[in-house]
């Protein structure tokens, strides 16, 4: 069996692991997996990068980052709603939702705001892993 060494937040992250443990997949395979949780994105960063872990389970603690440029007609999306997770556009009153990708739920925006990939890098910090993946700003903005 090769040992498999995982590191995963408590919770919901975790659960493909369990999953693959009790549908046998990962005797199937010849791994022998070990589970141990992290108290923080800091601590789980240092251990993958130090080779302490071969495999990490994550969701950045849940921390996503969008353009602040609403996709109707650029202007400054700045209002969000915690009890709802909505983000609200003030010029047009487009609403997008911050819990399912920023898709919009009213107004005149016909696009989900862009959402930046984040990564922890090395020293342990939340950065971006590249640039947006989706145009920023409004359809109509010219584009090279």
């Amino acid at each position: 069996m090769t040992p498999l060494k995982i590191v995963a937040f408590a919770g919901a992250s975790n659960l493909p692991f369990w999953v693959g443990q009790e549908r046998g997949l990962f005797q199937r395979e010849g791994v022998e997996p070990s589970l141990e949780i992290t108290p923080n994105s800091v601590e789980m960063a240092k251990a993958l990068y130090d080779g302490r872990y071969d495999l990490a389970l994550t969701s950045v603690d849940n921390i996503v980052a969008y353009s602040k440029i609403c996709t109707h007609v650029g202007c400054p999306v700045a209002l969000y709603e915690q009890t709802t997770h909505h983000i609200l556009c003030p010029c047009h009153q487009s609403t997008f939702d911050a819990a399912r990708g920023a898709t919009v739920l009213f107004g005149p925006a016909t696009r989900p705001l862009p959402q930046l990939p984040l990564m922890v890098n090395t020293e342990g910090f939340l950065v971006a892993a590249s640039d947006y993946q989706e145009p920023v700003g409004p359809s109509y903005w010219e584009r090279s």
